[in-house]
């Protein structure tokens, strides 16, 4: 008769070595970036200047060119603090694919808290999380010092996909949002409804903090992933889940031969 405990540690062993397996296998594809912090450390604005747009001139900078704008108008130098290296904006997040360049969330979460920025993400087509986003660029959500700025990630077929830009302000009677776009030269202004409406996916709202060049980034790296997950289309976010399940799975149905076999080479080599 099986002994349920023994069976239970097998299994529990089983899905354990499948898990790492299975983060072993996908690491790659959730981060390209250095983790290595910045080289410099520079006093943040508490209230930011006026944000001038970067210009993009490749299909995916555009995560990279909208936070360098935003850390110039916090006060932040982007090349001294290495960022597009540290952002892994030119690293194909899957190995030999070079059309999977660009900013992952996974990254990104990681560098803002590395370089003394709250991350807060937030749906705008949640009432909750719309309410969340005007008052932040109003100054009366999570910050006392002022407006603050965000990132925000839309569909676009412009660039074929996915694409990052820059909120600065938005004005309650007209209901428009100042964007800073790195497809478009200078600020520019367009409805908010509209664009919740049309193509605005997802929202970070940024706010200065204490700088953690040296901290453990685990939870902000999920988060990343997290958002990485509730950007994408359903179907295939759909697809994403049924191919990591199949991943456990196959890791659990390879570590148990495995171990069949390192025990029955064991046995035999005790006999």
């Amino acid at each position: 008769m099986n002994d349920p405990l023994k069976s239970g540690k097998h299994f529990f062993r089983r899905w354990l070595a499948s898990l790492a397996i299975f983060t072993i296998v996908l690491a790659p594809l959730l981060q390209a970036g250095s983790r290595q912090p910045s080289p410099v450390s520079q006093d943040i604005r508490r209230h930011p200047g006026e944000l001038t747009p970067k210009v993009q001139d490749d299909d995916y900078s555009c995560g990279f060119l909208a936070l360098s704008a935003i850390y110039e108008s916090y006060g932040l130098d982007p090349v001294e603090y290495r960022l597009r290296e540290r952002l892994g904006t030119s690293v194909p997040a899957i190995p030999f694919v070079e059309s999977s360049t660009g900013t992952l969330q996974a990254d990104l979460f990681r560098v803002l808290q590395q370089d003394g920025f709250n991350a807060t993400p937030i749906n705008p087509k949640d009432p909750v999380g719309y309410r969340q986003l005007t008052r932040h660029l109003e100054g009366g959500y999570l910050s006392s010092h002022g407006d603050q700025y965000a990132l925000a990630l839309i569909s676009t077929e412009q660039v074929g996909g996915l694409h990052w830009i820059a909120f600065t302000h938005f004005d309650p009677e007209s209901e428009e949002v100042t964007i800073g776009d790195s497809l478009i030269t200078g600020l520019h202004s367009k409805s908010l409804p509209s664009m919740v409406e049309d193509n605005l996916l997802r929202v970070i709202l940024l706010e200065p903090a204490l700088a953690d060049p040296y901290g453990s980034y685990g939870i902000a790296h999920l988060r990343g992933i997290g958002e990485m997950a509730l950007s994408l289309p359903p179907l295939l976010l759909v697809i994403v889940l049924l191919v990591l399940i199949g991943l456990v799975v196959a890791g659990s149905y390879l570590t148990r031969k495995l171990f069949r076999s390192l025990r029955l080479r064991f046995k035999s080599s005790k006999s």
